[in-house]
């Protein structure tokens, strides 16, 4: 149970969650801009596709 306490702990003092959904957010744009010239690419879907 305290390991699991202090792995929440470090999850919130490095704000892990926030970084992860700018980061995701990023991946997606770039993937959108992909998209764009290449027509191969055709499907991307929002959360889960990694």
């Amino acid at each position: 149970m305290l390991r699991f306490k202090l792995i929440l702990e470090v999850i919130e003092q490095e704000n892990l969650l926030a970084n992860a959904a700018e980061k995701g957010a990023y991946l997606k744009s770039k993937l959108q801009e992909a998209m764009k010239d290449r027509p191969q690419l055709s499907n991307l879907r929002g959360k889960d596709y990694l």
